[in-house]
């Protein structure tokens, strides 16, 4: 009945939860997107300045493309995509924000001009977390070809919600994770440690990394 704990902290396989992806909800992106406005805000307030090592962040822009899904049959995973246009004037997500991030120092991606990190907020966001680009030039065994991070980035020890609802599932009596909700804040600071110390792999499959 109710999904296990890493499919709602965005470890399902890239290919299977795209950010990018089409989600014509008019009501969940426009409070998606006043939340993005918020947060970028309020961090910008802060009086120590943006987190550690953020060194600049832009306000959220619609993605010129998004990818669209049929009901055709493929041969990899019975699903098509295609890459269209976004369709202007309408504000129902994605949004790219930009950020320029340091690695901690001594983790050899703490150079001073730090590295331009895209990151891709669907109209499910605070639910669902952003895709991360690292747009910069960068020698990373977890950024792949198309410059986008691994999905280990999104286990729960390395990228970890902000808070966890919990239920009990009727059919089991086996107490399940229901949602999870991310901030900005802790993307950031997870992007900073992607740069800064290795990322927790995976465990047994019923390992959800929260106690």
């Amino acid at each position: 009945l109710f999904p296990t704990f890493p499919q709602h902290m965005g470890a399902l396989p890239v290919e299977e939860k795209r950010a990018n992806a089409v989600e014509d909800d008019p009501v969940a992106a426009p409070r998606a997107l006043a939340l993005l406005f918020d947060e970028i805000s309020t961090l910008r307030r802060l009086p120590e300045g943006l987190p550690r090592g953020v060194d600049s962040i832009s306000d959220p822009s619609p993605a010129p493309y998004v990818v669209r899904e049929d009901d055709g049959q493929s041969q990899d995973d019975g699903r098509q995509c295609e890459l269209s246009a976004n369709p202007e004037g309408k504000a129902l997500g994605p949004w790219h924000v930009h950020v320029r991030v340091r690695g901690d120092e001594g983790s050899g991606y703490d150079e001073s001009k730090g590295y331009g990190v895209r990151l891709t907020f669907p109209a499910a966001y605070p639910a669902v977390p952003p895709d991360v680009h690292v747009l910069s030039k960068c020698h990373h065994v977890l950024v792949d070809d198309d410059r986008e991070v691994a999905g280990v980035f999104f286990h729960p020890e390395n990228l970890p919600p902000d808070a966890v609802e919990r239920v009990v599932d009727p059919a089991t009596g086996d107490e399940v994770v229901k949602s999870v909700t991310y901030t900005l804040e802790g993307i950031l600071d997870a992007t900073r440690r992607f740069f800064s110390v290795p990322c927790r792999l995976p465990g047994p499959p019923d390992d959800d990394g929260v106690n």
